[in-house]
C-alpha cells in the first residue's frame, strides 16, 4: 500500500484512485545512448536495424566524446553511466529506464544546461575517427545467430 503525505503539514492524502509516478528534469538536455553489450538479441530491440557499430575502447570513445561535448557544450553537466532498470537511478530520471528496456543494457551520456532551456537545437560533435578499435557488425543470419 502507498502512503501519500503533504510535505509541507505533514499530513496523510486519502488515495482515492491508481497512482501515476512521474518524474520531470525540468529542462531540455542532449543525450547520447548505447547498449553496452554486444548482444546479436539487440537487433530485434530495435526494429528495422540492420548493423551497430562494435567499441573494443569503449574508454577511449567515452573520453573522445567528452572533450569535444565540452567544447559545444560550456558551463554544461555532462556524465555518463549504465542506466538504471529496477529503480531509480541516483541521477535522476535522465538515467532510468522502465524494466521491459533490460535487454538494452544501455550506457547513456546526459549534458544538462545550467539554466532550463526548451527547444535545443541539433549539434554535432566530432570525434575524430575510431576505425582502428571499432567496426561495423551486420545483423546476424538466423542460422549464425545459432550456431555461434
Amino acid at each position: 500500500m502507498v502512503k501519500v503525505t503533504n510535505v509541507a503539514t505533514d499530513r496523510p492524502i486519502k488515495v482515492v484512485d491508481d497512482l501515476r509516478y512521474r518524474d520531470d528534469i525540468g529542462t531540455d538536455y542532449y543525450t547520447l545512448c548505447m547498449s553496452s553489450a554486444w548482444d546479436p538479441l539487440l537487433f530485434d530491440e530495435f526494429i528495422g536495424s540492420d548493423s551497430c557499430l562494435v567499441i573494443h575502447e569503449p574508454n577511449e570513445v567515452c573520453e573522445r566524446i567528452h572533450f569535444y561535448a565540452e567544447r559545444e557544450l560550456k558551463n554544461w553537466t555532462g556524465i555518463d553511466t549504465a542506466v538504471s532498470y529496477l529503480q531509480k537511478h541516483q541521477l535522476g530520471p535522465a538515467f532510468t529506464k522502465p524494466w521491459k528496456y533490460v535487454a538494452q543494457k544501455e550506457w547513456r551520456f546526459a549534458w544538462h544546461p545550467q539554466d532550463q532551456l526548451k527547444n535545443l537545437p541539433s549539434i554535432f560533435i566530432r570525434i575524430g575517427s575510431i576505425n582502428r578499435f571499432s567496426e561495423i557488425v551486420g545483423r546476424p543470419s538466423v542460422i549464425g545467430a545459432v550456431n555461434g
